[in-house]
């Protein structure tokens, strides 16, 4: 006989991981988008790091917003979640392949993630 107990996270993982990845294919897009613009407007390379954060924002929000929608209840946990995933994947991916984190940088972008995430799991569990 199973008497086994369910964890009290295994309905948030569901909903997490479905915003995990609706939040890196809308971030992989945002991000093409990005590299296409800077490309065709011949924008400065200083351009580029503000776009790639906002890029990574845009995608954490839509993820969020997945999240919050099929799990209906706790979108703040569930949103923020989600975006501390996916920038613990970005962050050791990039670390994989250059060896090297610029911690001020990879702050900053772990929040607006983690915040923009956050909101859309927030807008999510609220949408009608």
């Amino acid at each position: 006989m199973n008497t086994r107990t369910p964890s009290p996270l295994s309905p948030l993982l569901k909903p997490i991981l479905i915003g995990l990845s609706v939040g890196a294919v809308a971030a992989t897009g945002f991000l093409l988008l990005s590299a296409l613009l800077v490309y065709k407007l011949a924008l400065p390379l200083g351009t580029v790091t503000p776009m790639a954060v906002t890029a990574m924002g845009l995608g954490s929000f839509f993820g969020g917003i997945a999240a919050g929608l099929s799990t209906r209840e706790r979108g703040l946990l569930v949103g923020a979640a989600c975006g501390a995933l996916l920038f613990l994947i970005l962050l050791i991916a990039g670390l994989a392949r250059t060896g090297d984190a610029a911690l001020g940088y990879a702050a900053l972008k772990g929040a607006v993630m983690t915040a923009c995430s956050a909101a859309g799991g927030v807008l999510g569990v609220n949408r009608r």
